[in-house]
């Protein structure tokens, strides 16, 4: 039999379905358990997790598809889809068992969510895949994605950071007659397109970091179960840049920091005091652990790494539906 009709009948076996718990056992098998949702798991837990998570905290609707193989009966493949706004969703997991990879389930599984938040009104989709995975990205391209320009970084290290000597740039609380002028901050990092695409503005931007890539909006109840800590970096009356902390209240679960710090001659100063006074769980305090995300062009990524940390990058890609 030829490659080619062994692929036919590979994706005719293959049927794209929406999540059921019984589906769980075989994510598990594949040893996919870390990226699956907490509140999936298919048993008393899974439900009170699910209510509490999704229904109360969070909010925002969510959908994920499976792709299932007949003949073996079991899920070999998924892809999430989590509304950002009415006209927005981001595309999450995209995974495919390693032995079921090279059949193009990935893609079957995209224009399957595609299709059916086209359904539903919905305009345009986001996503982010590791830079480092060539393969995927080229291929995306070639299904319709476009690059935003812009990278998510996700920073870390495991020892101390030193402040500097530099005295020109002073810390201290956000004042609300700041939310302008750090709106501003703000767009000089992401820049314009990015604003318009993920339809940022300046009421919301400081409202906009939760989800795989921390631009999700939370809900209003979840704010009463939230710690949001924001710092700002100030020097004779600018801002130069500011820190955006959250994690759940009492537990410090969900954490993360948020740096927005345009590169400037000012950069590693700004960004040493700002991630020195920003909320940090106890555990990472006694470890000396620090983190961050940042979203930026790929040239900052050499600025970051200049400050001591390790740095993931991720590519942003939307695309029209």
């Amino acid at each position: 039999m030829s490659s080619k009709s062994m692929f036919v009948e590979d994706t005719d076996n293959i049927v794209i379905t929406k999540y059921k718990r019984a589906h769980f056992p075989d994510f598990v098998q594949a040893g996919y358990y870390e990226h699956l949702h907490h509140y999936m798991e298919p048993n008393a837990a899974g439900f009170l997790k699910e209510f509490v998570y999704r229904k109360l905290l969070l909010t925002q609707k969510e959908i994920t598809f499976v792709a299932y193989s007949k003949s073996e009966k079991k899920a070999v493949g998924s892809i999430t889809g989590r509304r950002i706004t009415d006209s927005l969703w981001g595309i999450w997991n995209i995974f495919v068992m390693p032995t079921y990879r090279g059949r193009r389930i990935a893609q079957m599984l995209i224009t399957e969510i595609a299709n059916h938040l086209k359904s539903k009104n919905v305009e345009k989709i986001i996503s982010h895949v590791r830079k480092s995975n060539v393969p995927s990205i080229k291929h995306s391209q070639k299904s319709g994605w476009k690059s935003l320009g812009y990278s998510i970084f996700e920073c870390e290290r495991n020892h101390p950071i030193i402040e500097g000597s530099s005295q020109k740039i002073k810390i201290r609380k956000f004042h609300r007659d700041d939310k302008k002028q750090l709106f501003n901050v703000y767009e000089r990092c992401m820049g314009k397109q990015w604003c318009s695409y993920l339809e940022i503005n300046s009421e919301n931007y400081l409202n906009r970091l939760f989800g795989p890539a921390f631009w999700e909006p939370y809900g209003r109840l979840s704010w009463l179960a939230m710690k949001k800590d924001v710092i700002v970096a100030e020097s004779k009356g600018e801002l130069k840049g500011y820190s955006l902390s959250r994690a759940i209240r009492f537990i410090n679960e969900d954490y993360a920091t948020h740096l927005v710090v345009p590169v400037t001659e000012d950069f590693h100063a700004t960004c040493r005091k700002l991630l020195l006074k920003s909320f940090r769980p106890s555990k990472y305090t006694v470890k000396n652990k620090s983190s961050f995300v940042y979203v930026g062009r790929a040239e900052s990524r050499m600025q970051i790494e200049k400050l001591g940390f390790n740095v993931e990058e991720f590519t942003v890609q939307g695309m029209l539906l």
